[in-house]
C-alpha cells in the first residue's frame, strides 16, 4: 500500500501517517518522545485512525501531530509499514463528515451536497457514512458538531472538521477491513458515480466560511424535512447557539464597553468570571482589552488580593462561553448595582437590541428549502459490524442491532468526543479531586474550577438519560466522569512554578529579614533560602527528602501566620488546621496543601514528640482519594512551618534538630511580600533547577543546633543536679542519685537501679553539655550497668 505517496502525488500538503489496522504497537506500553497517545491506550478498533510514529517496526502515538510536517523519506518509510493516510484539517483543508447510520438521512445529505456541487468527490468508509473534503479560501473555518435526534433512532451527527482534527484520506477501515472508497459524481443524472483511486487536491471544491455555512444550513433543513430534529450544535471556543436568545447576533462592542465602564468592580470570583464569559461571548478574542480594563478597577481592602494581570489573563484564556451568559447578564448586573445609563448610551443599546431581534425574526421566517431532486445512490459496502463513530479515534460499543449500548465506555466516549462535553472535567493532581472546568450542559451552576459534587453527577445523568440512554444507572455515569477527568490531568502548583521567570535580582536570602522582621545574618539568610528551595523541590519532585521545618517565634499578632499564608499564590495551598500527628486524618489533610502551619507550638509530651518526628520525616503518605476505594501511596509535596510566641517549647534538642528557628522581632510586611512573591518563588525555582541543595551547610547546621539548645524547656531538677555535675568529673551516678535522694527526693524511693532517676540524671547532664564526661567514668565497677542504661 502506498497511501501517503498517493496522497502526496495528488497534491495534499498536510498528510499524516496513521497507525495501520494490522500494525504492531510498541511493546511495554510506554510513551515515545512525549507522545500524547500511549500505546497502551490505543484500542484495536482505533487503529487506522490514530496518528502514529514508528519505533523500529512498532507503532506508537505521534507526538505533536497537529504541527507535523512529513518528509519524503518519512512518506516512503511509513508506506513500507502499511500506514493509513490522514489529512490534517485547518489552514488549507476543511472536512464535512456526514456521520449518519440511517440510510435515508445519509442519502438525503449526499443529495444535498450534490445540489451544491454536482461534481463532488465523496469518501465512504463504513456505509452509509461519508466525508467530503474542501479547500479553504480565507481564514480557517471553525469546527462544528450538530446532533440530530428522532424518537426510537440513534442520534446522528453532522461535523465540520477544522483545526485540531484530522480525517482518514486513504487506507483500510478498521471495521470493514476493506479500503476506504472515493466516488466521483460527474453531475450527469444518467451516469452513475465512478470509483476513483484517490481524490486530487485541485479537484476539491474551494469554500469560504459563508459558503460552508450555507451548506450546513441546507443539510440541517434537509434532515428536518424527513423528520429529524436538531439536538445540539456547538463550536469550540464559541457560544452554543441553542443556549442563548442572542445566538450569533452580537451586541455592539461600544455598547458593551460603555456599560462596563459604569459598572463598579467589587465582584467576587463568581461574578468576575460571569462578566468574563459575557464579554468573551459577545466580543470574542477582541474582548480581552475590555475585560482587562474592567478587571483593573477591582477594589479590594486586602493588600494580598491586589489586581494581578497574570491571574486575569489566566482566567480569560480558560473561559469557554456556552451562550448562557451574554450581554443580558452584564445589563442585569448593572441594574442590580443601581447603574443608570446616559441617554445616548441607553438609546444606542435599545437600537442595537431591536436590530438583533429583527434579524432573528427575518432568519426564522425566510429560510429557503432546497428543491427536491432524485436521490443519487451511494455505493454500499458490506460490513461485519456497524460502529457509530463519534470522532476519528474512538468507536462506541454496539449491540447486535448496531445500536450503542448504555455503558460506562460509551458515556466516556461521548464525554471525550462531543464538543459540548470535551474538557468539562479535569483531574487536579495536587488535590486528587475531580474538577469541573467548564459549564455542564443542562446545569444552571455557572462557577467553574470547583470540585465535582453529587449535584453535578445528577445533571450529567439527566443529560444522558434525556438524550441517549434513558435507563442508564448513575454508577455508569459517575465512573465515566472519573475516566474523562483522568484524561485531562493538570497540576496547578507545578504549572504556577514552571511559568515563573526570575528577573535575576537576589531576594530569597533576605526575605525573612525584609518581610518577617528577622535579624540579618548568615544563619537566618541560609535558613530562609533553603526552606523556600525545599518547598519548590517538594512541589516539582514530590516525595523528595525534606526533614526540616521553619519555626517563627514572635509576639502574638505580628502577622507570622498571615505571612506564611501570603507565600501561597492560591490560598487553598495553605493549611493551618493539621489534625494530630498520629491520627489517620493527618496524611489525608495534606492533599492539595503546599505550606502547612503548625500553629502555637507548645512543649510536647513524649508520645506527641515521637509522633511528630515520624510524621515530619515521612516522604510517602498513604490514604484514600475522595472518590477512590483503595488506599494508595502519595508522594508528599508539602513543607512545614511552625509559629509560637514562646521560647521554651522544645523538650529534647537531639530530637528537634529538624526545627530551623528564627525570631521575628517586628510586624510582618505582608504587602511587600505579596509584591515580590512571584519573584521569590521564581528565584527558588532557578536555584532548584541549578541543583542547589535544600539542606544547611555544616557550620550553619551547628548554629541551628545552638539555637535549638537555647529553646529546650528548663527541667526543674536542673538546679538540683547541675552543681553535682559541675563540681566534679569523678562523681558517679550512685553518688549523684544518693545526694538527690537525700536532698530533694527523700519522700520517694529512688535507688541506683531506678531507671527514672538515671534518666533524670542523663537529661540534666545532656542539657548541661556534660553527658560525655559524666559517662566516661562509669565503665567499670558497680556503675557499669547503670552506664549502659544511661548511654541508651
Amino acid at each position: 500500500m502506498h497511501n501517503l505517496s498517493t496522497a502526496a502525488a495528488a497534491g495534499f500538503d498536510t498528510i499524516l501517517p496513521l497507525i495501520p489496522v494490522d500494525g504492531q504497537l510498541y511493546p511495554g506500553g510506554t510513551d515515545h518522545d512525549g507522545s500524547t497517545i500511549p500505546a497502551t491506550s490505543i484500542p484495536p478498533e482505533a487503529r487506522g485512525k490514530v496518528p502514529g510514529s514508528l519505533i523500529g517496526n512498532y507503532w506508537t502515538g505521534l507526538p505533536g501531530w497537529t504541527d507535523y510536517q512529513i518528509t519524503p523519506d518519512e512518506i516512503a518509510r511509513h508506506d513500507a509499514m502499511g500506514a493509513n493516510c490522514g489529512l490534517r484539517m485547518g489552514e488549507h483543508w476543511v472536512g464535512v463528515d456526514l456521520d449518519s447510520t440511517d440510510p435515508d438521512l445519509a442519502q438525503v445529505w449526499v443529495n444535498t451536497v450534490l445540489q451544491h456541487w454536482p461534481r463532488a468527490m465523496i469518501r465512504v468508509g463504513l456505509s452509509p457514512k461519508s466525508l467530503i473534503v474542501f479547500r479553504v479560501s480565507g481564514p480557517p473555518i471553525p469546527s462544528r458538531t450538530i446532533k440530530f435526534t428522532r424518537e426510537g433512532q440513534p442520534n446522528q451527527l453532522l461535523e465540520v472538521l477544522d483545526k485540531g482534527k484530522q480525517a482518514v484520506l486513504l487506507g483500510t477501515h478498521p471495521a470493514t477491513r476493506a479500503p476506504y472508497q472515493w466516488w466521483y459524481y460527474s453531475g450527469i443524472p444518467a451516469v452513475p458515480p465512478e470509483r476513483i483511486v484517490a481524490p486530487t487536491a485541485d479537484a476539491c471544491v474551494t469554500v469560504d466560511q459563508a459558503t460552508l455555512d450555507g451548506l450546513v444550513e441546507a443539510l440541517t433543513v434537509a434532515a428536518q424535512q424527513i423528520g429529524w430534529t436538531v439536538g445540539s450544535s456547538s463550536t469550540p471556543g464559541a457560544p452554543d447557539a441553542r443556549s442563548s436568545d442572542l445566538n450569533e447576533y452580537k451586541a455592539d462592542p461600544e455598547v458593551v464597553a460603555g456599560v462596563l465602564a459604569l459598572l463598579p468592580n467589587n465582584l467576587d470570583w463568581d461574578g468576575w468570571s460571569r462578566i468574563g464569559l459575557a464579554i468573551k461571548h459577545e466580543l470574542g478574542p477582541d474582548g480581552w482589552p475590555v475585560f482587562r480594563e474592567f478587571s483593573s478597577r477591582w477594589a479590594s481592602s486586602d493588600p494580598a488580593k491586589a489586581y494581578d494581570e497574570k491571574v486575569t489573563a489566566r482566567l480569560w484564556n480558560g473561559l469557554r462561553p456556552n451562550g448562557a451568559v451574554g450581554f443580558g447578564t452584564i445589563m442585569k448586573m448593572a441594574r442590580d448595582a443601581g447603574v443608570t445609563l446616559p441617554a445616548d448610551l441607553e438609546a444606542r443599546r435599545k437600537a442595537d437590541a431591536s436590530a438583533r431581534a429583527a434579524q432573528r425574526t427575518i432568519d426564522q421566517h425566510m429560510a429557503i428549502m432546497p428543491p427536491a431532486v432524485p436521490l443519487v445512490p451511494v455505493p454500499a459496502v458490506t460490513a461485519t459490524t456497524q460502529p457509530v463513530r463519534l470522532e476519528h479515534t474512538i468507536d462506541l460499543v454496539l449491540n447486535d442491532a448496531g445500536v450503542p449500548v448504555m455503558s460506562t465506555a460509551n458515556v466516556h466516549a461521548y464525554l471525550n468526543n462531543q464538543d459540548c462535553w470535551r474538557g468539562v472535567f479535569g483531574y487536579n493532581e495536587m488535590t486528587g479531586k475531580i474538577i469541573v472546568r467548564s459549564h455542564i450542559p443542562g446545569s444552571r451552576v455557572k462557577d467553574l474550577n470547583r470540585s465535582l459534587s453529587d449535584a453535578d453527577v445528577r445533571h450529567v445523568l439527566a443529560w444522558f438519560q434525556r438524550h441517549l440512554f434513558p435507563k442508564i444507572p448513575i454508577t455508569d455515569v459517575r465512573n465515566a466522569i472519573y475516566l474523562a477527568a483522568d484524561d485531562f490531568p493538570f497540576d496547578p502548583l507545578a504549572d504556577y512554578l514552571n511559568a515563573l521567570v526570575w528577573d535575576g535580582i537576589p531576594r530569597i536570602g533576605s526575605w525573612l529579614t525584609n518581610y518577617a522582621g528577622v535579624e540579618a545574618g548568615p544563619y537566618t539568610s541560609q535558613v530562609g533560602r533553603k526552606w523556600l528551595i525545599a518547598a519548590v523541590a517538594r512541589a516539582l519532585r514530590p516525595g523528595c527528602k525534606v526533614d526540616s521545618a521553619l519555626i517563627m517565634e514572635g509576639l502574638q499578632g505580628v502577622g507570622k501566620s498571615t505571612l506564611l499564608r501570603s507565600l501561597c499564590y492560591d490560598e487553598r495551598w495553605f493549611g493551618d488546621n493539621l489534625p494530630p500527628f498520629d491520627s489517620k486524618d493527618a496524611s489525608a489533610y495534606l492533599a492539595g496543601q503546599w505550606i502547612i502551619e503548625m500553629a502555637e507550638l507548645t512543649a510536647l509530651r513524649r508520645s506527641d514528640r515521637e509522633s511528630m518526628r515520624a510524621f515530619l520525616t515521612r516522604q510517602i503518605d498513604e490514604f484514600r482519594k475522595p472518590y477512590a476505594t483503595e488506599t494508595m501511596e502519595h508522594p508528599r509535596r508539602c513543607v512545614f512551618a511552625g509559629t509560637t510566641n514562646r521560647d521554651d517549647y522544645l523538650t529534647d534538642v537531639e530530637g528537634e534538630r529538624r526545627f530551623w528557628i528564627v525570631k521575628c522581632s517586628g510586624q510582618s510586611e505582608i504587602a511587600g511580600l505579596v509584591a515580590v512573591r512571584d519573584q521569590l518563588w521564581a528565584e527558588a525555582v532557578a536555584a532548584y533547577r541549578a541543583n542547589e541543595t535544600w539542606f544547611l551547610d555544616p557550620d550553619i547546621a551547628e548554629q541551628a543546633r545552638q539555637v535549638q539548645v537555647s529553646r529546650v524547656e528548663q527541667d526543674p531538677w536542673s538546679e538540683v543536679l547541675a552543681p553535682y555535675l559541675i563540681r566534679t568529673q569523678q562523681r558517679r551516678c550512685r553518688e549523684v542519685t544518693r545526694k538527690v535522694d537525700e536532698t530533694k527526693l527523700r519522700s520517694r524511693d529512688f535507688g541506683l537501679r531506678d531507671q527514672r532517676a538515671q534518666s533524670l540524671v542523663v537529661k540534666v547532664a545532656r542539657a548541661e553539655g556534660r553527658l560525655d564526661r559524666f559517662l566516661r567514668f562509669h565503665q567499670t565497677g558497680p556503675d557499669r550497668d547503670a552506664r549502659h542504661r544511661l548511654a541508651r
